[in-house]
């Protein structure tokens, strides 16, 4: 007996009705679970005292004792399953939840025994075809879901329902610990659990547990899979999502605790397409969503199309506040003109706001230095109403000094955006940089398009014109540079109060890291997107110039990350005889950068 529920017998019945009324007039507590047992002992003698078997069947969620179920359902599953009444549940809204939580359970159990019945169906077709095609042509006209999706739901669990054609057409597994996941879909190949995996994990342990204890009370087994230790995982988009997973297994047989590996795996199928015809003018239950919807995308939803973006934009656009560009530059003469004619053709001849400074060192290896200056004389007399200037700094080049310097060259309101010479960019990237930057808020860093080695790629059938697919951003010909910082927007005050460039630092690397660590530091918001328009060409890398270890090696990093696709860099391996053939262990090749 308790506060949720309570089982009276007909005898204690029949005992207490005449003198219900004495105890309704002598109650001593405001508790009503009390004063109805302190009743029954008054009138009976009988002492109620609680039961293990009514605590789940009156469930009492002693979680939250006050307030209601508004924690995750899935967690208390098998109580909430098995009780007859759940308590408490103080707020009319969670009353809903629960009904909703309830009913998707069972749908799941009825879609799970669908499934089941329809693969019994076609194990009996199998059975029979070589006796009677009639009898099984009989069969599937009783249940028949459609020949396409009874033949996908009906098969069995199986490793390899879809067997695949080619390579690219093979599903690649994810790999999975108790902390991460490793997939090849991401740049980043390992990360943590996102929090729905790991709630998705959870429930997949759950009813796994329930399924090898089904029999408990038969077998004298009582397992117990909490300890997860390493799988696999892949989504098959025409059949469902497999696992492979290990497990310490522990478990109780006549009262001895053991404990062992245990692997399994388990097949969560789709369910078959189903699809509902409405007219317009029935009355839906969320009708007026559905018109708001119907304002804002009056001209179709073409949210949901691939973007195309691998065009530029040919119209001027008019971007709300001035950009002010700064580049630092060592050599690179031809890379500089490419990069100033895409410059002169997405903002100067469009009269966009914005200036540009090209901060160049005075020790060039290609001794062009006068060259640009002159050439960044003629743009400033052919466009008068741009900041188009160069400055040289003097001694050996420093990406951090030359950016601090060309910063100081603007006021504390102006938005200052820092870019490289190797970058083509499209119109809108303008247009981004002004949004997203927000002045004591938020600094902008986009995520650049990085092109692979074009020999590398050429070599082994991947596409080689790149004059006409710079904004390509097909798999082999580059990927998302996540680990680059070195693109970045932000407002000179911004900048001056999280201390700036650091300037101890010769040549390329660490400067960027260091400032994005300071913006973390002191609260600015950093914003890393994917920008469509801005494509960083492929152009040697030369690491041995490096003398500094830690610039060294992440000059290497990016080196390897840009030297081919993972298809191209499997296809390498697969066609050297040297890597691909060899039958006995060997010394790993050395790889000179």
């Amino acid at each position: 007996m308790g506060g949720p529920g309570m089982f009276l017998s007909r005898a204690t019945l029949k005992a207490m009705c005449p003198y219900v009324d004495n105890c309704i007039n002598n109650v001593v507590s405001t508790h009503e679970d009390v004063e109805v047992g302190r009743c029954i002992t008054q009138l009976t003698g009988a002492q109620c005292s609680s039961n293990y078997e009514m605590k789940e069947l009156f469930y009492f969620n002693y979680r939250e004792r006050s307030g209601t179920f508004s924690h995750s359902l899935e967690e208390d599953r098998d109580q909430i399953e098995h009780a007859i009444t759940l308590h408490p549940i103080k707020n009319d809204t969670y009353v809903f939840r629960m009904e909703n939580f309830l009913r998707t359970t069972n749908l799941k159990k009825l879609h799970h025994k669908t499934i089941e019945i329809q693969r019994k169906i076609k194990h009996i077709e199998r059975d029979i075809h070589a006796k009677s095609r009639k009898i099984k042509r009989s069969i599937s006209d009783h249940f028949r879901v459609g020949d396409g999706e009874q033949n996908r739901v009906s098969k069995p669990p199986s490793w390899n329902k879809i067997k695949p054609k080619t390579r690219e057409h093979v599903i690649p597994w994810d790999s999975i610990d108790s902390h991460s996941i490793a997939t090849i879909n991401n740049q980043v190949p390992k990360r943590k659990f996102q929090a729905t995996f790991n709630e998705s994990l959870g429930k997949i342990l759950k009813e796994v547990n329930r399924i090898v204890n089904v029999n408990e009370d038969h077998t004298g087994y009582h397992n117990d899979l909490s300890q997860f230790r390493l799988g696999y995982k892949r989504v098959n988009p025409f059949s469902g999502v497999d696992h492979l997973l290990q497990f310490q297994q522990h478990y109780k047989f006549q009262k001895k605790k053991k404990s062992r590996k245990i692997q399994f795996g388990t097949h969560q199928a789709f369910g078959s397409l189903q699809s509902r015809l409405v007219s317009v003018n029935d009355d839906l239950p969320n009708k007026g969503f559905f018109e708001s919807l119907k304002e804002k995308f009056s001209d179709g939803f073409r949210i949901f199309q691939k973007p195309k973006i691998a065009k530029v934009n040919s119209s001027c656009g008019r971007i709300g506040k001035t950009l002010n560009i700064v580049m630092p530059l060592s050599g690179r003469y031809r890379t500089y003109l490419r990069f100033m004619r895409n410059f002169e053709e997405i903002a100067l001849k469009c009269e966009e706001r914005v200036s540009i400074v090209i901060v160049l060192s005075a020790i060039d290896p290609e001794n062009r230095t006068d060259d640009m200056v002159l050439h960044m004389k003629n743009l400033a007399k052919q466009y008068p109403n741009h900041n188009i200037q160069s400055i040289v700094v003097p001694g050996k080049f420093s990406r951090g000094i030359s950016l601090d310097r060309g910063a100081q060259l603007f006021a504390k309101r102006d938005l200052v955006c820092f870019v490289d010479v190797d970058l083509i960019l499209s119109r809108n990237v303008l247009q981004r940089m002004a949004r997203n930057t927000i002045r004591n808020i938020q600094a902008y860093y986009p995520i650049m398009f990085s092109q692979f080695d074009p020999g590398v790629r050429c070599s082994y059938g991947g596409k080689c014109s790149l004059r006409n697919n710079l904004f390509s951003f097909e798999e082999s010909m580059g990927y998302w540079r996540q680990s680059s910082f070195g693109m970045a927007c932000a407002y000179k005050s911004d900048l001056d109060n999280v201390g700036g460039f650091l300037t101890a630092i010769e040549g390329w690397g660490k400067e960027d890291l260091d400032l994005y660590d300071k913006f973390t530091t002191h609260n600015v918001q950093t914003m890393r997107s994917i920008d469509p328009g801005m494509v960083h060409v492929f152009h040697p890398i030369l690491c041995h110039l490096i003398t500094e270890p830690t610039q060294y090696k992440m000059c290497l990093d990016v080196k390897a990350s840009t030297y081919a696709s993972l298809y191209v860099m499997s296809a390498k391996v697969s066609s050297t005889s040297a890597i691909y053939g060899r039958k006995s262990r060997t010394k790993a090749l050395s790889v000179k950068y």
